[in-house]
Order: structure tokens, then C-alpha cells, then sequence
């Protein structure tokens, strides 16, 4: 048998064995992994988070896991996301509250972070994965760091933030997964604890794909981020990804003030910090993006914890996630309030 003859004989036989492989019918979660039993323990591995059973491919996953993705996406450290919300059986998104929306007890929500690297199967390699549960009147966190070769990995204890090497755009540099106080400070000052994940965040066509997916009961109505300036929007729908979950105007230990998109402006223009602000000042000078406290915030490294803001430092805003800024946005908000009427 000639050496070509033999090789397109294997070749056809590991395809015929993979399609053997290939399941019948919708694929769903693996017995004993968390995807198919919501209400077990955070899990010690990645494998048994029943998430991603073709590793390393990331495409197929479950039928109970539900993708989806916000209109306004966090920044953070410029890393693609997937993102996957798991319901108990014959529950559904309770959407009567407009933006705070109420979840069943032992909903899931899981946040897969990648960075690119042609060489993953679709592009892109799994770094992290943070799971997310809530429960009758708490919210359970965990955080899986994922290892080499893609296949598997660990979970994280949580207690202190652990640094990734991560290269992204031709950058190398450190992504913190966060630890639990600093998990528990973004999601405690947001109505709902969760993130992404709401009227303000989803658009009308994901929500009608997770209405015939049966996790809503009915399409519930999207609130756009609007403004007639485009170039206003975006910066709009920057704080609504990355500001809102805090800055709300709630009660939430880390509220401070409401920069949601219909009185962002209002709340930021010509108006001095407060005393939770990190540093005293105006928070946005109309043509004048240096003497801006919001600006500082954005382009300033220092997102130290016991800072008690007293000092005269603005510190890094959003607080996680900006060891590799978002340096195009942030030339954006420059240029707004370049562009502000001074008078």
C-alpha cells in the first residue's frame, strides 16, 4: 500500500469516526456537571462546569446555557467575552420591575473572557471563566482560571486577585481576576447584583431570541441608549457598560450618583465630586479634559483599595479590569469635553 493511499485511509477514518461522535438531537448538559444541576457546588474544575463539553472548542455548549451579550459591553483589558445564562427548569426572568429585573433562585450566569490567538480553533483562547449564582437572598461567586493547552482548569479561591500573562493586540500584560471583595463591590450596587444582563443592556433582538429560548415569558421592553450626537451616544453607552453597575443612584454601598444615559450629563457637567469621589474637584470641565475628575479617573493607574479618597489623586475608574486601558475611548471622552461650551 503506497504512503498517500494509507494517509487518505486514516484520514477518512477518523472522519467517519468523528461523525460516529457527532450527537443526535440537541446537545445537553452532562450529568453531574453544574450546567445540568444549578443547585450543587461551585465545582473545582472547568470540566465539571458541564459549560464547554468540545473543548477546545468554545461554540458548542448546551442547550440550557443560553448565549447572549449586552449592547454596551464592559471593557475588560480589551478581551472578548462569552456570555451564558442557565435558568432552573420551567422557570423564568421575572421582567415586571423595568431595569431590575428578578431571577429564579439558583439562576446561573457564567462570563467566559479570550483573547485572541489564531492558533484556538475559532481564534480566539479561553483565559477565564467567572460564574456568577443567585440565590434566594444572596449571590454566590466563583472564578476558574484556565490552563495552557485549553482543555481544563481551576478554580480560584478568590481570596486575593490572581495576574494572567495575557497578549492582546500584539500588548503583553497582566489581567486581573478579580478577588471576592472586589467582585462583591461591582455587583452589590446594582439593583439586581447582575451585570449585562438588563433592560438597558439588551437589545430587542436578543431579547426575542431569549423569549423563544423560554427565558423570558414575553418579549420585555429595551430602553436604548439615545441622544441625537452620535458621537454623545457612545460616550452614553460607555458609562452604561462600565459605570451604571455602580452609579446608579441607588442605595448600593457604591451608588455615589446616577450616571445612567438620560441624566449622565446632568450629573457630570460643572458638578463637584462628592465625599466618596477618590479625588475633590469638578467632575467634567466643559473644554478642559485635564481639570476633569472623570477624566483623571479614567486615565490614572492606581486602583489601590485603601485609598479612603481623601487624597488628590483621582483613582482608576472602572476599578477592575484596566490593567490594559481602553485608550479609544478614552480619546473619545477627551474629545467631548474638548468639544464642551466652556461657557
Amino acid at each position: 500500500m503506497s504512503s498517500s493511499t494509507f494517509i487518505r485511509l486514516a484520514l477518512t477514518a477518523l472522519l467517519l469516526a468523528a461523525c460516529a461522535e457527532e450527537p443526535e438531537g440537541p446537545l445537553t448538559a452532562r450529568e453531574g456537571s453544574l450546567l445540568a444541576d444549578p443547585t450543587l457546588d461551585f465545582p473545582e474544575t472547568i470540566e465539571e462546569l458541564g459549560l464547554f463539553p468540545a473543548l477546545p472548542r468554545l461554540e458548542t455548549t448546551p442547550v440550557e446555557a443560553k448565549l447572549y451579550a449586552p449592547v454596551w459591553p464592559m471593557w475588560s483589558n480589551g478581551l472578548e467575552k462569552l456570555r451564558h445564562v442557565r435558568l432552573p427548569e420551567g422557570t423564568i426572568v421575572d421582567t415586571s420591575a423595568s431595569d431590575a429585573w428578578e431571577f429564579p433562585t439558583d439562576t446561573l450566569f457564567f462570563k467566559t473572557f479570550t483573547t485572541t490567538d489564531p492558533s484556538h480553533p475559532e481564534g480566539q483562547r479561553p483565559v477565564e471563566t467567572r460564574v456568577v449564582r443567585i440565590l434566594a437572598d444572596d449571590v454566590e461567586y466563583a472564578s476558574y482560571i484556565w490552563d495552557a493547552d485549553s482543555l481544563n482548569g481551576q478554580r480560584s479561591d478568590l481570596k486575593l486577585p490572581v495576574e494572567i500573562e495575557v497578549t492582546e493586540d500584539g500588548e503583553t500584560f497582566l489581567h486581573a481576576v478579580p478577588n471576592k471583595l472586589q467582585c462583591r463591590k461591582c455587583h452589590e450596587s446594582h439593583p439586581t447584583e447582575v451585570l449585562g444582563f438588563a433592560a438597558s443592556q439588551l437589545s430587542s433582538e436578543t431579547v426575542a431570541t431569549l423569549t423563544d429560548e423560554a427565558v423570558f415569558g414575553s418579549p420585555p421592553s429595551v430602553t436604548a441608549v439615545e441622544h441625537d450626537d452620535p458621537e454623545v451616544r457612545e460616550v452614553l453607552g460607555y458609562f452604561q457598560g462600565n459605570c451604571v453597575h455602580c452609579h446608579n443612584g441607588s442605595d448600593g454601598p457604591s451608588s455615589s450618583y446616577d450616571l445612567g444615559s438620560e441624566v449622565a450629563l446632568e450629573a457630570l457637567i460643572n458638578k463637584p465630586t462628592e465625599g466618596s469621589a477618590s479625588a475633590p474637584g469638578i467632575r467634567v470641565v466643559p473644554g478642559d479634559p485635564e481639570a476633569s475628575i472623570l477624566y483623571q479617573a479614567l486615565v490614572n493607574n492606581s486602583v489601590d483599595d485603601d485609598d479612603d479618597g481623601g487624597g488628590e489623586e483621582a483613582k482608576a475608574m472602572p476599578p477592575v479590569g484596566v490593567q490594559r486601558k481602553d485608550a479609544e475611548m478614552i480619546e473619545k471622552i477627551r474629545l467631548w469635553i474638548l468639544g464642551l461650551d466652556p461657557a
